[in-house]
């Protein structure tokens, strides 16, 4: 989530990692102003990086004043819904509770407040800051994970990272974290390069180069002990990754590690069917590792 205020002094942004804040030990998120002009306004937005469906918190306004409206935003920033909070006691908690219609995420919730300034100014917080129903999409460039640039952290869901570009992902931090996490390309002619990344893709475990046209995937062995997870597809004990596409689409395969070492030879595991699919199993038993490539798929082993 990001968390942003605008005072009459300006804009300052804070940056969450966590679908929850302010509660228990923790601090509220403050807006103060010592500015004693009447009439004030001040407004905060919070973004959702994987959307929200359900969003509540406690809104706690320094001193009373007219109503307080808070705003909630697709991911078009497009009004979703709104919602009054009026008739509020300075100095106390008031509830505000949004479940979006229609399951439409809520990527942005804006929060705008006019008060009547004190000779001590005036602001407000808001608390205990929950939300749930998180989207399960992120795509580059938009409501990334922290908004600190390419910076993706999946949660326990089974994540999608889809990419448009994969130029975007030259310095991407890309952290799949719990679930069965897949990153897919959207076009035509995209040649992603792991190895050539600056920061090694860690717990994604399924990568759909399928896309609009022919794509390329290349990758090492260093790369798929990154992302693979024991028996994920089938029960042979290897750590085990997938790979999506169709003809067209080509896989080149190293047996590398990133410091070089050669630890052996990809060698052909068979057929496996999963869910119906069909995939060509290539192995390293040295490394108690498998990945899977879906029939159609040119692979290219590069064995050293």
């Amino acid at each position: 989530m990001r968390f942003s205020h605008t005072p009459d002094t300006g804009t300052a942004d804070y940056e969450f990692d966590k679908q929850v804040i302010g509660t228990g030990s923790t601090n509220s998120l403050y807006l103060y102003s010592t500015s004693t002009d009447t009439g004030m306004q001040a407004s905060m937005f919070v973004d959702f990086q994987y959307g929200a469906k359900t969003i509540d918190f406690v809104f706690n306004p320094r001193f009373a004043g007219p109503s307080t409206v808070v705003t909630f935003y697709d991911v078009n920033g497009d009004v979703i819904g709104s919602q009054p909070v009026s008739a509020f006691i300075g100095n106390r908690n008031v509830p505000v509770s949004f479940t979006s219609p229609d399951d439409t995420p809520v990527y942005r919730m804006e929060i705008h407040h006019e008060e009547q300034a004190t000779s001590t100014g005036f602001g407000f917080s808001i608390d205990n800051l929950v939300v749930s129903g998180t989207a399960k999409t992120v795509t580059p460039g938009e409501f990334l994970a922290d908004n600190q640039g390419d910076v993706w952290y999946g949660d326990a869901a089974d994540n999608l990272y889809q990419v448009a570009d994969v130029t975007s992902l030259t310095d991407a931090v890309i952290q799949g974290g719990e679930g069965t996490d897949t990153l897919k390309l959207l076009g035509a002619d995209q040649h992603l390069d792991l190895s050539a990344l600056t920061h090694p893709v860690q717990s994604v475990e399924v990568f759909d180069i399928t896309g609009t046209g022919n794509n390329t995937l290349t990758l090492s062995a260093g790369d798929v002990l990154e992302n693979a997870t024991q028996n994920l597809f089938h029960d042979n004990d290897f750590n085990q990754m997938m790979v999506k596409g169709d003809a067209g689409d080509t896989v080149n395969l190293s047996d590398l590690l990133p410091n070089g070492m050669d630890p052996g030879n990809w060698t052909d595991g068979g057929t496996v069917n999963v869910g119906g699919v069909e995939y060509q199993s290539y192995q390293m038993d040295s490394l108690n590792t498998e990945i899977l490539v879906q029939m159609g798929v040119t692979v290219t082993l590069q064995n050293h």
